[in-house]
């Protein structure tokens, strides 16, 4: 799915809720970071963002004859590692099954109909923008009718793209760690992995740890390869 394809600003929009990269609003960031305080940030996306620690806002010129989804989480505890895998594949099974409430949805279209004014202030951003719009063969510009399209979205087309283009059970994860055999074991064993925290939690965040903490990621012993770091740069 790029840009100009039917369901694009649908997904735009539950990949907003989802994970709107370094945006504190976002449903991943206020699950992983903010309620238990395990990282920096977490985040997702449907199109390419390369130079993501640098950028706020989506970048121009990165344009792809082909996406991907993915989400990122970044670095956590090494104690934490399996549980914070396990709750952003959770919520990416509960984004698809149960899709976006009514509330959830409106509150999403209302902040990126601002938001997406930010994308290009200035000439040469706009322009790049122009020249990915050349690129996907747009009848409109991307940046000027954004706003329009979102406007025009209904909750039950953003749950329907979501159901027809995300996917949870056929996923490719990567995870750079330490002491990563004992991860592999974990991961096939499925072992719980209950978290410790070094200051009170509210009883509702503890309640809903005990499900993260047990739930089934769909892992195959065969699929799961540690990869040494030798073996993946050359220098």
């Amino acid at each position: 799915i790029v840009r100009g394809a039917a369901d694009f600003h649908a997904l735009w929009l539950v990949n907003s809720w989802l994970g709107e990269h370094r945006n504190s609003s976002s449903h991943l960031y206020q699950v992983i970071r903010e309620a238990r305080g395990l990282n920096y940030g977490d985040y997702s996306y449907i199109e390419a963002f390369p130079r993501g620690s640098r950028l706020q806002f989506p970048p121009s010129n990165v344009a792809r004859r082909q996406q991907i989804f993915q989400v990122w989480i970044r670095p956590v505890r090494n104690e934490a590692r399996h549980f914070a895998l396990r709750a952003a594949v959770r919520e990416l099974q509960k984004l698809v099954d149960q899709g976006l409430s009514e509330e959830q949805f409106q509150l999403t279209a209302q902040f990126l109909k601002k938001y997406c004014l930010h994308f290009a202030p200035t000439t040469i951003e706009r322009l790049g923008y122009a020249l990915d719009d050349v690129f996907y063969g747009l009848d409109e510009s991307f940046l000027d009718s954004f706003a329009k399209r979102i406007e025009e979205l209904t909750p039950e087309q953003a749950n329907a793209a979501a159901r027809r283009h995300l996917q949870y059970r056929n996923m490719k994860i990567v995870m750079v760690t330490k002491d990563a055999e004992a991860l592999k074991k974990a991961l096939v064993a499925n072992a719980p992995s209950p978290l410790k925290y070094a200051t009170p939690k509210p009883q509702a965040v503890l309640a809903e740890d005990k499900e993260i903490a047990t739930y089934q990621l769909p892992i195959l012993p065969e699929q799961v390869r540690i990869v040494k770091v030798e073996d993946m740069f050359v220098r």
